[in-house]
Protein backbone atom coordinates (compact mmCIF):
# COMPACT_ATOMS: atom_id res chain seq x y z
CA UNK A 1 0.00 0.00 0.00
CA UNK A 2 2.90 2.30 1.03
CA UNK A 3 4.44 1.88 -2.31
CA UNK A 4 1.73 1.56 -4.49
CA UNK A 5 1.62 5.23 -2.69
CA UNK A 6 4.63 6.82 -3.52
CA UNK A 7 4.96 5.29 -7.08
CA UNK A 8 1.41 7.02 -7.74
CA UNK A 9 2.47 10.51 -6.03
CA UNK A 10 6.08 10.25 -8.36
CA UNK A 11 3.62 9.99 -11.51
CA UNK A 12 1.67 12.64 -10.46
CA UNK A 13 4.45 14.48 -9.88
CA UNK A 14 6.32 13.78 -13.36
CA UNK A 15 2.74 14.33 -15.15
CA UNK A 16 2.32 17.92 -12.88
CA UNK A 17 6.38 18.88 -14.22
CA UNK A 18 5.33 17.81 -17.63
CA UNK A 19 2.70 19.62 -17.73
CA UNK A 20 4.68 23.00 -16.19
CA UNK A 21 7.10 22.35 -18.61
CA UNK A 22 4.33 22.24 -21.41
CA UNK A 23 2.89 25.52 -20.02
CA UNK A 24 5.92 27.23 -20.28
CA UNK A 25 7.20 26.25 -23.35
CA UNK A 26 3.59 27.59 -25.26
CA UNK A 27 3.74 30.69 -23.56
CA UNK A 28 7.61 31.22 -24.32
CA UNK A 29 6.14 30.69 -27.98
CA UNK A 30 3.01 33.49 -27.19
CA UNK A 31 5.94 35.82 -25.93
CA UNK A 32 8.35 34.97 -28.96
CA UNK A 33 6.11 34.91 -31.81
CA UNK A 34 4.01 37.61 -30.74
CA UNK A 35 4.52 41.17 -32.53
CA UNK A 36 4.73 44.39 -30.92
CA UNK A 37 2.04 46.99 -30.59
CA UNK A 38 2.60 50.22 -33.12
CA UNK A 39 3.44 52.81 -30.99
CA UNK A 40 1.15 55.71 -31.72
CA UNK A 41 2.37 59.20 -30.61
CA UNK A 42 -1.06 60.03 -29.83
CA UNK A 43 -4.50 58.27 -28.56
CA UNK A 44 -7.23 60.12 -29.01
CA UNK A 45 -9.81 59.60 -26.07
CA UNK A 46 -12.07 58.14 -28.84
CA UNK A 47 -9.61 55.70 -30.64
CA UNK A 48 -10.69 52.79 -32.16
CA UNK A 49 -7.56 51.16 -30.43
CA UNK A 50 -8.89 51.23 -27.49
CA UNK A 51 -11.49 48.35 -28.33
CA UNK A 52 -8.58 46.10 -29.37
CA UNK A 53 -7.49 43.27 -27.22
CA UNK A 54 -3.68 42.49 -26.27
CA UNK A 55 -1.45 40.08 -28.87
CA UNK A 56 -1.26 38.42 -25.47
CA UNK A 57 -4.70 37.72 -25.22
CA UNK A 58 -5.61 37.41 -29.06
CA UNK A 59 -2.58 34.74 -30.26
CA UNK A 60 -3.93 31.59 -27.02
CA UNK A 61 -7.33 32.75 -27.54
CA UNK A 62 -7.54 32.09 -31.41
CA UNK A 63 -4.71 29.00 -30.93
CA UNK A 64 -7.42 27.40 -28.13
CA UNK A 65 -10.30 28.26 -30.29
CA UNK A 66 -8.86 26.62 -33.49
CA UNK A 67 -7.67 23.38 -31.04
CA UNK A 68 -11.30 23.38 -29.65
CA UNK A 69 -12.89 23.62 -32.89
CA UNK A 70 -10.74 20.44 -34.27
CA UNK A 71 -12.29 18.77 -31.26
CA UNK A 72 -15.44 19.38 -32.22
CA UNK A 73 -15.21 18.61 -35.55
CA UNK A 74 -13.51 14.78 -34.65
CA UNK A 75 -16.10 14.40 -32.20
CA UNK A 76 -19.13 15.36 -34.44
CA UNK A 77 -20.78 12.40 -36.64
CA UNK A 78 -20.09 12.94 -40.79
CA UNK A 79 -23.88 12.95 -40.45
CA UNK A 80 -24.62 15.63 -37.70
CA UNK A 81 -21.48 17.65 -39.11
CA UNK A 82 -23.33 17.79 -42.62
CA UNK A 83 -27.10 18.66 -41.03
CA UNK A 84 -25.35 21.57 -39.06
CA UNK A 85 -23.46 23.08 -42.28
CA UNK A 86 -27.20 22.33 -44.61
CA UNK A 87 -29.02 24.06 -41.79
CA UNK A 88 -26.22 27.01 -40.67
CA UNK A 89 -28.75 29.56 -42.72
CA UNK A 90 -31.37 28.61 -39.51
CA UNK A 91 -28.80 30.90 -37.62
CA UNK A 92 -28.78 33.80 -39.24
CA UNK A 93 -32.06 33.85 -39.90
CA UNK A 94 -32.89 33.58 -35.88
CA UNK A 95 -29.91 36.28 -35.31
CA UNK A 96 -31.51 38.63 -38.23
CA UNK A 97 -34.99 38.46 -36.71
CA UNK A 98 -34.04 39.48 -33.24
CA UNK A 99 -31.99 42.17 -34.38
CA UNK A 100 -34.57 43.18 -36.70
CA UNK A 101 -37.41 43.89 -34.38
CA UNK A 102 -35.01 45.58 -31.82
CA UNK A 103 -35.12 42.77 -29.46
CA UNK A 104 -31.87 42.97 -27.89
CA UNK A 105 -32.95 46.91 -26.90
CA UNK A 106 -35.74 45.20 -25.18
CA UNK A 107 -34.21 43.21 -22.96
CA UNK A 108 -31.27 45.50 -22.72
CA UNK A 109 -32.99 47.60 -20.83
CA UNK A 110 -33.80 45.26 -17.94
CA UNK A 111 -34.46 42.07 -17.71
CA UNK A 112 -38.06 40.84 -19.27
CA UNK A 113 -39.18 37.26 -20.40
CA UNK A 114 -39.99 36.26 -23.94
CA UNK A 115 -44.31 37.33 -23.91
CA UNK A 116 -43.32 40.58 -21.71
CA UNK A 117 -41.47 41.74 -24.48
CA UNK A 118 -43.38 40.48 -27.28
CA UNK A 119 -46.44 42.61 -25.61
CA UNK A 120 -43.97 45.48 -25.88
CA UNK A 121 -43.29 45.04 -29.53
CA UNK A 122 -46.69 44.28 -30.66
CA UNK A 123 -45.27 40.67 -32.13
CA UNK A 124 -47.02 37.45 -31.17
CA UNK A 125 -45.90 35.68 -28.18
CA UNK A 126 -45.29 32.43 -29.63
CA UNK A 127 -42.94 33.17 -32.53
CA UNK A 128 -40.99 35.49 -30.29
CA UNK A 129 -40.61 33.23 -27.90
CA UNK A 130 -39.61 29.96 -29.63
CA UNK A 131 -36.65 32.75 -31.66
CA UNK A 132 -35.54 33.97 -28.21
CA UNK A 133 -35.20 30.23 -27.08
CA UNK A 134 -32.96 29.76 -29.96
CA UNK A 135 -31.27 32.71 -29.27
CA UNK A 136 -30.27 31.51 -26.02
CA UNK A 137 -29.01 28.40 -27.27
CA UNK A 138 -26.91 30.39 -29.66
CA UNK A 139 -25.34 31.99 -26.67
CA UNK A 140 -26.76 35.58 -27.35
CA UNK A 141 -29.17 35.64 -24.03
CA UNK A 142 -28.82 34.48 -20.29
CA UNK A 143 -32.09 33.31 -18.99
CA UNK A 144 -32.93 33.29 -15.43
CA UNK A 145 -34.89 30.76 -13.46
CA UNK A 146 -38.20 33.15 -13.55
CA UNK A 147 -37.69 32.93 -17.42
CA UNK A 148 -36.22 36.39 -17.43
CA UNK A 149 -34.01 37.19 -20.76
CA UNK A 150 -30.62 39.11 -20.86
CA UNK A 151 -28.26 39.47 -23.52
CA UNK A 152 -25.26 38.60 -23.27
CA UNK A 153 -21.63 40.09 -24.29
CA UNK A 154 -22.76 38.71 -28.14
CA UNK A 155 -26.46 39.67 -27.43
CA UNK A 156 -25.13 43.43 -26.80
CA UNK A 157 -23.20 44.12 -29.93
CA UNK A 158 -26.34 43.41 -31.98
CA UNK A 159 -28.72 46.74 -30.15
CA UNK A 160 -29.14 49.74 -31.80
CA UNK A 161 -26.16 51.30 -32.04
CA UNK A 162 -23.53 48.82 -31.57
CA UNK A 163 -20.93 47.82 -33.73
CA UNK A 164 -22.47 44.92 -35.04
CA UNK A 165 -26.25 44.96 -35.90
CA UNK A 166 -26.14 47.30 -39.24
CA UNK A 167 -23.74 44.44 -40.83
CA UNK A 168 -25.50 41.39 -39.41
CA UNK A 169 -29.22 43.21 -40.91
CA UNK A 170 -27.10 43.94 -44.43
CA UNK A 171 -25.45 40.38 -44.53
CA UNK A 172 -29.02 38.77 -44.64
CA UNK A 173 -30.85 41.08 -46.90
CA UNK A 174 -30.26 41.42 -50.35
CA UNK A 175 -26.97 39.90 -50.11
CA UNK A 176 -28.06 36.55 -49.04
CA UNK A 177 -30.02 36.99 -52.76
CA UNK A 178 -26.86 37.49 -54.59
CA UNK A 179 -25.13 34.27 -52.88
CA UNK A 180 -27.96 32.60 -54.09
CA UNK A 181 -27.39 33.46 -57.18
CA UNK A 182 -23.65 33.41 -56.99
CA UNK A 183 -24.00 29.55 -56.52
CA UNK A 184 -26.41 28.49 -59.03
CA UNK A 185 -25.79 30.78 -61.98
CA UNK A 186 -22.53 32.62 -61.36
CA UNK A 187 -20.69 29.43 -62.30
CA UNK A 188 -22.31 29.53 -65.92
CA UNK A 189 -22.79 32.43 -67.09
CA UNK A 190 -19.50 34.57 -65.58
CA UNK A 191 -20.97 37.23 -64.01
CA UNK A 192 -21.29 38.03 -60.20
CA UNK A 193 -24.01 36.89 -57.54
CA UNK A 194 -25.41 40.30 -57.49
CA UNK A 195 -25.83 41.23 -61.19
CA UNK A 196 -27.46 38.17 -61.59
CA UNK A 197 -30.06 38.63 -58.85
CA UNK A 198 -30.55 42.24 -59.37
CA UNK A 199 -28.93 43.04 -63.32
CA UNK A 200 -26.60 45.42 -62.36
CA UNK A 201 -23.67 45.46 -60.11
CA UNK A 202 -23.93 46.04 -56.00
CA UNK A 203 -23.07 49.99 -56.18
CA UNK A 204 -25.29 51.19 -59.41
CA UNK A 205 -28.13 49.14 -57.51
CA UNK A 206 -27.51 51.18 -54.08
CA UNK A 207 -27.61 54.57 -55.99
CA UNK A 208 -31.13 53.56 -56.89
CA UNK A 209 -32.12 52.34 -53.40
CA UNK A 210 -31.31 54.98 -51.03
CA UNK A 211 -33.08 53.23 -48.38
CA UNK A 212 -31.32 50.33 -49.18
CA UNK A 213 -27.60 52.31 -49.33
CA UNK A 214 -27.82 54.00 -46.04
CA UNK A 215 -27.75 50.17 -43.96
CA UNK A 216 -24.78 49.56 -46.32
CA UNK A 217 -22.96 52.83 -45.67
CA UNK A 218 -23.79 52.12 -41.59
CA UNK A 219 -22.63 48.77 -42.11
CA UNK A 220 -19.51 49.34 -44.14
CA UNK A 221 -18.17 52.12 -41.34
CA UNK A 222 -18.89 49.81 -38.64
CA UNK A 223 -16.37 47.64 -40.56
CA UNK A 224 -14.41 50.53 -41.23
CA UNK A 225 -14.01 51.62 -37.79
CA UNK A 226 -12.74 47.99 -36.25
CA UNK A 227 -10.55 47.52 -39.18
CA UNK A 228 -8.91 50.92 -38.62
CA UNK A 229 -8.40 49.70 -34.78
CA UNK A 230 -6.66 46.60 -35.84
CA UNK A 231 -4.67 48.63 -38.57
CA UNK A 232 -3.11 51.59 -36.05
CA UNK A 233 -2.58 48.76 -33.36
CA UNK A 234 -0.44 46.84 -35.16
CA UNK A 235 0.61 48.89 -38.37
CA UNK A 236 3.19 51.52 -38.21
CA UNK A 237 3.12 53.94 -41.51
CA UNK A 238 6.77 54.78 -43.34
CA UNK A 239 6.80 58.16 -42.15
CA UNK A 240 5.06 59.82 -38.90
CA UNK A 241 4.90 62.99 -41.09
CA UNK A 242 4.25 61.65 -44.78
CA UNK A 243 1.46 62.30 -46.85
CA UNK A 244 -0.67 59.63 -46.97
CA UNK A 245 -3.12 58.70 -49.33
CA UNK A 246 -6.05 56.64 -48.85
CA UNK A 247 -6.70 55.23 -52.48
CA UNK A 248 -10.88 54.22 -53.13
CA UNK A 249 -11.04 55.37 -49.28
CA UNK A 250 -14.77 56.56 -48.83
CA UNK A 251 -15.58 59.50 -47.28
CA UNK A 252 -12.30 59.17 -45.65
CA UNK A 253 -12.80 57.23 -42.65
CA UNK A 254 -9.63 55.10 -42.15
CA UNK A 255 -7.54 58.27 -43.26
CA UNK A 256 -9.28 60.19 -40.30
CA UNK A 257 -8.30 57.63 -37.84
CA UNK A 258 -4.73 57.71 -38.92
CA UNK A 259 -4.32 61.53 -39.51
CA UNK A 260 -5.62 61.56 -35.21
CA UNK A 261 -3.38 59.38 -34.05
CA UNK A 262 0.03 60.83 -35.94
CA UNK A 263 -0.94 64.71 -36.23
CA UNK A 264 2.08 65.52 -38.22
CA UNK A 265 0.94 63.91 -41.13
CA UNK A 266 -1.71 65.17 -44.10
CA UNK A 267 -3.26 63.04 -46.28
CA UNK A 268 -5.26 62.80 -49.22
CA UNK A 269 -8.82 60.14 -49.60
CA UNK A 270 -9.77 59.51 -53.31
CA UNK A 271 -12.60 58.08 -54.27
CA UNK A 272 -15.97 58.63 -56.57
CA UNK A 273 -17.14 62.40 -56.35
CA UNK A 274 -20.19 61.29 -54.75
CA UNK A 275 -18.27 61.21 -51.81
CA UNK A 276 -17.53 64.53 -51.33
CA UNK A 277 -19.68 65.61 -49.35
CA UNK A 278 -19.50 62.88 -46.44
CA UNK A 279 -15.59 63.55 -46.63
CA UNK A 280 -15.77 67.25 -46.26
CA UNK A 281 -17.96 66.67 -43.28
CA UNK A 282 -16.24 64.21 -41.38
CA UNK A 283 -13.05 66.10 -42.25
CA UNK A 284 -14.90 69.17 -40.69
CA UNK A 285 -16.45 67.15 -37.34
CA UNK A 286 -12.65 66.15 -36.62
CA UNK A 287 -10.96 69.27 -37.32
CA UNK A 288 -9.02 68.05 -40.23
CA UNK A 289 -9.95 70.37 -43.30
CA UNK A 290 -6.21 71.94 -42.73
CA UNK A 291 -4.63 68.44 -42.59
CA UNK A 292 -6.70 66.39 -45.23
CA UNK A 293 -8.27 66.44 -48.48
CA UNK A 294 -10.96 64.74 -50.55
CA UNK A 295 -10.05 63.86 -54.48
CA UNK A 296 -12.80 62.89 -56.96
CA UNK A 297 -11.34 60.09 -59.11
CA UNK A 298 -11.52 56.60 -59.91
CA UNK A 299 -9.22 53.59 -61.03
CA UNK A 300 -10.58 53.57 -64.80
CA UNK A 301 -9.15 56.88 -65.22
CA UNK A 302 -6.35 56.93 -67.93
CA UNK A 303 -4.03 58.16 -65.68
CA UNK A 304 -4.14 58.85 -62.09
CA UNK A 305 -4.09 62.21 -60.91
CA UNK A 306 -0.75 64.19 -60.71
CA UNK A 307 -1.58 65.85 -57.10
CA UNK A 308 -1.11 61.51 -55.75
CA UNK A 309 2.66 62.05 -56.57
CA UNK A 310 2.91 63.86 -53.25
CA UNK A 311 2.00 60.86 -51.49
CA UNK A 312 4.47 58.82 -49.02
CA UNK A 313 2.54 56.02 -48.99
CA UNK A 314 -0.48 54.32 -51.00
CA UNK A 315 -2.77 52.76 -48.91
CA UNK A 316 -5.26 50.32 -50.70
CA UNK A 317 -7.83 48.71 -48.35
CA UNK A 318 -10.10 46.45 -49.78
CA UNK A 319 -9.79 47.34 -53.28
CA UNK A 320 -7.61 45.13 -55.20
CA UNK A 321 -9.94 41.97 -53.43
CA UNK A 322 -12.59 43.89 -55.30
CA UNK A 323 -11.47 43.21 -58.85
CA UNK A 324 -9.80 40.28 -61.13
CA UNK A 325 -6.19 40.51 -61.49
CA UNK A 326 -6.09 42.11 -64.58
CA UNK A 327 -8.03 44.89 -63.17
CA UNK A 328 -5.98 44.55 -60.18
CA UNK A 329 -2.65 44.82 -62.41
CA UNK A 330 -3.99 47.94 -63.81
CA UNK A 331 -4.49 49.95 -60.60
CA UNK A 332 -1.05 49.11 -59.46
CA UNK A 333 0.53 49.85 -62.95
CA UNK A 334 -1.39 53.80 -62.40
CA UNK A 335 0.01 54.02 -58.98
CA UNK A 336 3.49 52.62 -59.96
CA UNK A 337 3.25 55.74 -62.94
CA UNK A 338 2.22 58.64 -60.78
CA UNK A 339 4.03 57.86 -57.10
CA UNK A 340 7.44 59.75 -56.49
CA UNK A 341 11.05 58.01 -56.21
CA UNK A 342 10.49 56.64 -52.17
CA UNK A 343 7.51 55.86 -52.19
CA UNK A 344 5.98 52.74 -50.56
CA UNK A 345 2.54 50.84 -50.93
CA UNK A 346 0.32 49.65 -48.48
CA UNK A 347 -2.13 47.13 -49.25
CA UNK A 348 -4.66 45.84 -46.54
CA UNK A 349 -6.60 42.92 -47.29
CA UNK A 350 -7.74 39.16 -46.22
CA UNK A 351 -4.34 37.47 -47.51
CA UNK A 352 -5.08 33.65 -47.38
CA UNK A 353 -2.68 31.51 -45.99
CA UNK A 354 -1.45 33.67 -42.94
CA UNK A 355 -2.62 34.50 -39.55
CA UNK A 356 -5.54 33.18 -38.05
CA UNK A 357 -9.08 32.55 -39.01
CA UNK A 358 -8.91 30.94 -42.53
CA UNK A 359 -12.58 29.56 -42.48
CA UNK A 360 -13.27 33.55 -42.73
CA UNK A 361 -11.48 34.13 -44.97
CA UNK A 362 -12.49 31.33 -48.00
CA UNK A 363 -15.99 33.08 -46.89
CA UNK A 364 -15.24 36.35 -47.31
CA UNK A 365 -13.98 34.89 -51.02
CA UNK A 366 -17.32 33.34 -51.93
CA UNK A 367 -18.70 36.64 -50.80
CA UNK A 368 -17.08 39.11 -53.25
CA UNK A 369 -17.96 35.93 -56.18
CA UNK A 370 -21.58 36.75 -55.14
CA UNK A 371 -21.46 40.94 -54.50
CA UNK A 372 -18.63 42.50 -56.00
CA UNK A 373 -17.42 42.15 -59.97
CA UNK A 374 -16.60 38.55 -61.73
CA UNK A 375 -13.31 37.43 -60.64
CA UNK A 376 -13.09 39.62 -57.19
CA UNK A 377 -11.77 37.18 -54.47
CA UNK A 378 -9.26 36.87 -51.76
CA UNK A 379 -5.56 36.18 -52.58
CA UNK A 380 -2.75 34.20 -51.37
CA UNK A 381 0.55 35.69 -50.32
CA UNK A 382 2.02 34.46 -53.77
CA UNK A 383 -1.18 35.75 -55.92
CA UNK A 384 -0.59 38.82 -54.42
CA UNK A 385 3.44 38.94 -55.36
CA UNK A 386 2.64 37.82 -58.61
CA UNK A 387 -0.01 40.65 -59.17
CA UNK A 388 3.22 43.08 -57.95
CA UNK A 389 5.48 41.13 -60.55
CA UNK A 390 2.43 41.59 -62.89
CA UNK A 391 2.75 45.71 -62.36
CA UNK A 392 6.29 45.79 -62.49
CA UNK A 393 6.96 46.07 -58.73
CA UNK A 394 10.87 45.16 -58.46
CA UNK A 395 11.46 45.46 -54.63
CA UNK A 396 10.49 42.50 -52.36
CA UNK A 397 6.82 42.91 -50.51
CA UNK A 398 6.85 42.64 -46.39
CA UNK A 399 3.36 41.16 -45.13
CA UNK A 400 2.47 41.58 -41.50
CA UNK A 401 -0.49 39.41 -39.94
CA UNK A 402 -2.78 41.64 -37.55
CA UNK A 403 -4.66 40.15 -35.21
CA UNK A 404 -7.79 39.87 -37.13
CA UNK A 405 -8.55 38.67 -40.46
CA UNK A 406 -6.46 41.75 -42.51
CA UNK A 407 -3.03 41.52 -43.43
CA UNK A 408 -0.65 44.41 -44.59
CA UNK A 409 1.34 43.60 -47.91
CA UNK A 410 4.07 46.76 -48.02
CA UNK A 411 6.58 47.33 -50.89
CA UNK A 412 8.78 50.34 -52.43
CA UNK A 413 6.91 51.51 -55.01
Amino acid sequence: SFQFGVSTMTTIRLFFHIFVGLLAVFSGYIVVSTPSRAKLPVVPESSPTKAIPSWLFVKPRLLLNKLFRSGVRATTSPKDHVMELATSYFQSEVVYMLAQHKIFDSVGEKPRTCQQVAESLALKAHVVCEFMKAGYQLGLFSVAQDGYYSPTMSGKLLQTGSSLRDESLFINEETRHAWRAAGTKSAKTGKSGWEEAFGEDHLAWYEKHRDKSDLFERARMSIAESEAGTILSDWTPPRQDGVFCDIGGGAGETLAHVLDHYPKMTGIVMDKTYKTLDAMQLFQAKALTAKAKFLGGFFFAPTLPKVLSECDVFFLKHVLDDFDDETSSMILEKIKAVAKSGAKLAIAENVQGIGFLELSKALSSVNLIASRDYGARERSTDEYKRLLTNADYKNKPVITSLRDKLSIIEVDV
